[in-house]
């Protein structure tokens, strides 16, 4: 039952989900006892109505958990992607922007590597032109690919996702707000131009998703490699190691291409880049014979142009501007 009611993004509706499965168990169970007769000549029609009423039940929340992976592929890679998650040390997952990284966030601080950090928060007055407020938040235009057209951010009771883009650093740190929210992976979630941001009501604040994890879930190596210069992700045994020294020797990777390192550690506005970035995935290799800069991948750019995300929730707004 509990499994049952995280597939549904409202506790209100999980809850009805659960009251449902429970009351078809509890209108039946009495069928199988020696005074079933107490139901009746009806008995049969009540185990016939128990049944069909589980199974449009058990149906709602296939069709829920589908919706929210966008397509069974995503679904089955979701499945793909948690059972390798039992087989290796858990880590809290943010996306991976830089081209080197897969993006398995710190569950605690590891050993500092680029050395102090901070948050710094974006300032609403420094928006670019033709941006606007809206209530309890902000809509821009950066991402609308057509005049008049954008996403907006805000918050409301199901999240406060104008806060945490704010609290993050805003526009500068995370990109222009790239689609409207949506349900991915059973979280409320909302792409950036440089992340997927994914609320938690536990937490009350935003994570990144594993953008580039899912893609290798999913078996998409080969067209990152070839398309995006993404080297895939490195095959470590890390199994009972503690997190400490999993990031420790993580990290260590960066130390073999100084350049990498410095735009790893040179996040922007002061970021901690254990939370933007995550811990490294593969070592750094070279994709090409050219050489050149450290390009930091967009992320949630990256999971719109792979469709990776419902399409619904790519269709820009109409804007409606207003004097707020």
């Amino acid at each position: 039952m509990p499994l049952a009611a995280l597939a549904f993004e409202s506790p209100l509706v999980a809850v009805g989900a659960v009251v449902g499965l429970e009351a078809m168990t509890f209108l039946e169970y009495p069928l199988f006892l020696p005074w079933a007769y107490f139901y009746g000549g009806s008995a049969v029609w009540l185990a016939w109505s128990a049944t069909l009423g589980r199974y449009v039940i058990l149906a709602w929340l296939a069709f829920t958990v589908l919706r929210a992976e966008a397509s069974f592929g995503a679904l089955m890679g979701r499945v793909r992607h948690l059972a390798a998650r039992l087989r290796r040390p858990a880590l809290v997952g943010v996306a991976a922007s830089m081209p080197f990284l897969l993006g398995a966030g710190p569950a605690t601080q590891a050993t500092p590597v680029c050395g102090p950090t901070h948050l710094a928060s974006a300032q609403i007055g420094s928006v670019m032109d033709g941006d606007w407020s809206v209530p309890s938040g902000w809509f821009f235009t950066q991402a609308g690919e057509q005049p008049d057209h954008g996403y907006s951010i805000a918050d409301d009771d199901g999240a406060e996702m104008w806060s945490e883009f704010n609290r993050l650093g805003g526009w500068r740190v995370l990109g222009y707000p790239a689609s409207r929210r949506f349900l991915w992976h059973g979280m409320l979630s909302q792409a950036t131009q440089r992340e997927v941001l994914q609320w938690s009501p536990v937490t009350g604040q935003v994570a990144f998703a594993d953008v580039l994890d899912l893609m290798h879930d999913q078996g998409r190596d080969d067209d990152l490699r070839r398309l995006k210069q993404i080297p895939p992700p490195l095959d470590v045994d890390e199994a009972g190691l503690p997190y400490e020294t999993i990031a420790t020797r993580r990290l260590a990777w960066l130390d073999s291409r100084p350049a990498i390192k410095a735009s790893y550690c040179n996040a922007p506005r002061g970021v901690d880049p254990l939370e933007l970035w995550g811990l490294p995935m593969s070592q750094a290799v070279n994709m090409s014979d050219s050489g050149g800069e450290v390009t930091v991948v967009l992320a949630g750019d990256l999971a719109k142009e792979f469709k990776l995300l419902p399409t619904e929730a790519v269709i820009p707004e109409p804007s409606q501007k207003s004097d707020f």
